[in-house]
């Protein structure tokens, strides 16, 4: 949880010491255990290595790398006309998934300018050059920090604009980041303009984001544990999932929870009729018709069933049984046609207008995603990837690459059908050429396992979320320019 964020240009000595023990007082707020002490000659001595470098980071943290503890990082960067940025942060570090955050080797491989700015800034591995940084301005533009001019949150251009005519002048730019409110992120949704953002939060929060309003919203579900979220395709309505807190005796949840939200309404209001009690509900997806979605639901000994909800009633249309009682895999193609749905060592290729199984796919697999027109299966088998011709019924095995790598834990196929991007358990958003499946760019940027990944309709914009509590908004055409697969 981000508790404390000040920028300084050009600070002294004395106003860098003063933040940094404001710093550490506001991120040992409520705060019993590991709590970062304040040393003001420690700060003097930072503020002395500060004005002797151009740029450069400093990471303080309480404890020895348990949690919950505090954390203050102070990153400094000098811009092109010679200006001095200081940033100070403090963030209260409260759940083991988060906790990678904590340690120097972690942070150490960003540069400067990405620990000060992070909401701007990525590292990319483009082709066959070596990595750089790159910055991502919200008016488009895109490049490294010298082509851009770069001034810390904008370009050149921007903030020659922005100095002329206030901060208004920038109101249509794209953020570069959502933050959670305190809370590890584990998925996320977003409407097909990209405008409206949702995430599951914790265990039993969504956040919600409006980009034009610059508006963030928390929703708590009491005695419910949220499972996933959906935006229906008109992006009006919210849809929530999940399962409730109470357990029988083999441990399993009792019952399920679905919601439906109005993002017309500021904030949010809950318009499903709640009609019928459900089991565990434990993913949603919104189908191409604004009135509809589908959703999984498991109960013990049972076999998992596909439900069809009704948007905003929330009622049950139709449901089908799937042939297993438990699934690891469900995904929809994006023209909800059909469903690509197993477990570990089996998949199933489903017609949703029929609900009639198209195809059996044999073999151990990690994460697979279907092609945007449903016509290929995609699939990660233990660090090669696999395609499937769904409709000549025939597999493609492509050449070993050993470029792909081995921690990618979810595929997500680009809306176009130009990219197929796989997410790791260490932060890096993996791009491949869905022709050749071969590594075409490696993004950096989330500090941690990225959970989740939604794109807008048209493929511009790319949301993904992490359990650093962030959901990183990817300008993805702007940074993918030209991108061929590596020799």
């Amino acid at each position: 949880m981000r508790k404390h964020e000040t920028r300084l240009i050009d600070p002294n000595a004395d106003t860098i010491a003063a933040t940094l023990s404001a710093c550490v007082t506001d991120t040992n707020k409520r705060c019993r255990v590991r709590r970062l002490e304040d040393n003001p000659s420690k700060w003097h001595k930072l503020a002395r290595q500060i004005a002797a470098k151009t740029e450069g980071w400093e990471m303080f943290r309480a404890g020895r790398g348990g949690v919950p503890a505090t954390q203050v990082i102070v990153a400094w960067w000098t811009d092109t006309i010679g200006r001095k940025h200081v940033v100070v942060r403090g963030w209260r570090i409260e759940h083991d998934e988060a906790r990678i955050v904590l340690y120097h080797d972690t942070l150490g491989s960003l540069p400067p300018l990405l620990h000060a700015y992070p909401e701007y800034v990525c590292l990319r591995q483009l082709d066959s050059q070596p990595e750089e940084v790159i910055c991502a301005c919200g008016c488009g533009a895109v490049g490294t920090p010298e082509t851009l001019g770069w001034m810390g949150t904008t370009c050149g251009p921007c903030f020659d604009r922005q100095q002329e005519a206030g901060e208004q002048a920038l109101r249509g730019h794209t953020p570069g980041v959502l933050y959670s409110h305190r809370e590890p992120l584990r998925g996320v949704a977003c409407s097909p303009d990209g405008q409206r953002v949702a995430a599951v939060e914790g265990r039993n929060l969504i956040t919600y984001w409006d980009l034009p309003e610059r508006t963030r919203t928390t929703l708590q579900f009491r005695g419910s544990r949220v499972e996933d979220v959906a935006i229906s395709r008109d992006g009006r309505y919210l849809v929530v999932v999940g399962t409730s807190t109470t357990f029988d005796a083999i441990g399993y949840p009792t019952g399920g929870m679905a919601a439906v939200f109005d993002l017309n309404a500021d904030p949010p209001v809950r318009v499903d009729q709640n009609v019928t009690p459900l089991p565990p509900t434990w993913r949603i997806v919104a189908l191409p018709n604004a009135n509809m979605a589908i959703a999984l639901q498991q109960m013990p000994f049972h076999l998992a069933t596909v439900v069809f909800l009704e948007i905003p009633s929330g009622r049950v249309i139709k449901q089908f049984d799937l042939d297993q009682s438990y699934v690891s895999t469900f995904t929809v193609s994006a023209n909800g046609k059909r469903l690509l749905t197993g477990r570990t060592e089996s998949l199933s290729v489903i017609d949703l207008e029929t609900q009639t199984t198209l195809r059996e796919l044999s073999g151990y697999h990690i994460c697979a995603v279907l092609s945007a027109d449903g016509q290929r299966a995609y699939i990660n088998r233990g660090g090669n990837l696999h395609v499937y011709d769904l409709s000549r019924g025939r597999r493609y095995n492509p050449p070993r690459n050993d470029d792909v790598p081995r921690q990618i834990c979810s595929l997500s196929a680009d809306p176009t059908g130009q990219w197929l991007f796989g997410s790791s358990y260490f932060g890096k958003l993996s791009v491949f050429c869905t022709q050749t499946l071969q590594l075409i760019a490696e993004l950096k940027w989330h500090r941690g396992c990225i959970t989740g990944l939604a794109f807008s309709a048209d493929g511009q914009r790319l949301f993904s979320s992490a359990v650093d509590g962030c959901v990183k908004v990817w300008l993805i055409r702007h940074l993918l320019p030209n991108a061929s697969p590596r020799k």
